[in-house]
């Protein structure tokens, strides 16, 4: 049995949302079971907030994903050959097994201005996980209070590019708090004009994953953000003396 799309299904459509909240969907994690002597149910869910796939290709301006679960993608997920192309939105708050906030699994994602904070991975990637392909790219973006599992520093709090994906960060602001790395790779991952910065004693690259042209790690010192259970009563602000100012 396979759950796709707990807020949002779409499957070889192109359909465009524009101020939606996805929210609070929960979908069941991966299970095994035995219905009888030699045959097993398999049960999978995928997208908790959001699911694109079947060589679909949404976009969303202001489409706001929060506090959604599935197994993989507990924000959002993209696979199939398609893609997702969104700015101006909050990723807020998921949980899954890989990708809290972003599952990307033979598909794309473009955006833009976009905000991935709190979100949960029990395993890899607390904001965005790829699997087997595909291409993720990122621009004017903010990366905080992400989170993954600490039986590993290889983990990924923001970040974790498996081998044969390729994910770009540019001009973008990625922190972390913990012993992980912010950003790891397997696959091609690779970042410009970025602030990566852990604030506790973990790094900032691994893996594949190394500065690019103009990378600075630095406190971005953003006004107010905490983990309080609203995602929206935040101020991603830079604070005067932050050195992401005229950085990009």
């Amino acid at each position: 049995y396979e759950y796709c799309g707990g807020g949002i299904y779409v499957n070889g459509d192109d359909p465009v949302f524009e101020d939606v909240i996805v929210y609070a969907n929960i979908l069941p994690d991966f299970d095994q079971q035995a219905t009888a002597s030699f045959e097993q149910t398999w049960l999978y869910s995928y997208g908790g907030g959001v699911c694109v796939t079947g060589g679909g290709s949404a976009s969303g301006i202001g489409m706001d994903v929060i506090e959604n679960h599935a197994d993989q993608g507990g924000g959002v997920y993209v696979g199939s050959t398609s893609s997702l192309d969104h700015s101006q939105s909050n990723i807020c708050g998921n949980t899954a097994t890989d990708g809290a906030g972003y599952n990307i699994d033979q598909g794309d994602i473009y955006a833009s201005n976009v905000i991935v904070s709190f979100n949960d991975a029990t395993t890899d990637g607390g904001g965005i996980f790829t699997q087997t392909s595909g291409n993720i790219q990122f621009t004017n973006a903010a990366f905080g209070g992400n989170s993954s599992s600490t039986s590993g520093v290889s983990r990924g709090d923001a970040v974790y590019g498996s081998a044969g994906t390729y994910v770009s960060l540019y001009n973008s602001i990625v922190t972390t708090d913990s012993a992980n790395f912010a950003l790891f790779g397997a696959g091609s991952v690779t970042s410009g004009y970025d602030d990566v910065y852990n604030m506790s004693s973990g790094g900032t690259y691994g893996g594949t994953a190394v500065a690019g042209t103009g990378d600075i790690a630095g406190d971005p010192q953003f006004v107010s953000y905490s983990d309080d259970g609203n995602c929206l009563n935040n101020d991603w602000s830079l604070g005067s003396s932050s050195p992401a100012i005229n950085a990009g």
